[in-house]
């Protein structure tokens, strides 16, 4: 053999190495991720299933099934049922006020 080639061959084993080494970081770091969204998901799947949920000021159980009205430009509606999604539009909510105390109670989650 010769010297080119030896190097070369040494360069490219150094290359693969650092290369399998950077995707395996990579994956290691998209599975970690995901997991955590996946756990952020679960956790609030489970908090929306209850009829009710606390305020984090007052403490008030501000109920998640009634009447509400829905604020998108354009649509408007009053719907009954569950808040998160609106019936006539399709929208999301992201948050209602409390009862109680009016601060902002956190519904939906910012994906």
């Amino acid at each position: 053999m010769t010297m080119a080639s030896k190097k070369s061959g040494i360069w490219w084993a150094v290359k693969m190495v650092l290369l399998l080494t950077f995707f395996a970081v990579y994956g290691v770091v998209c599975l970690v991720g995901s997991t955590i969204r996946l756990a952020r998901r679960i956790c609030w799947g489970i908090r929306l299933l209850r009829h009710t949920i606390r305020c984090p000021y007052c403490h008030f159980e501000v109920p998640l099934v009634g009447r509400y009205l829905c604020s998108t430009p354009g649509c408007g509606a009053e719907y009954q049922g569950f808040i998160q999604k609106c019936n006539i539009c399709g929208s999301g909510c992201l948050w209602t006020p409390c009862p109680r105390c009016s601060a902002a109670v956190q519904v939906g989650m910012r994906t």
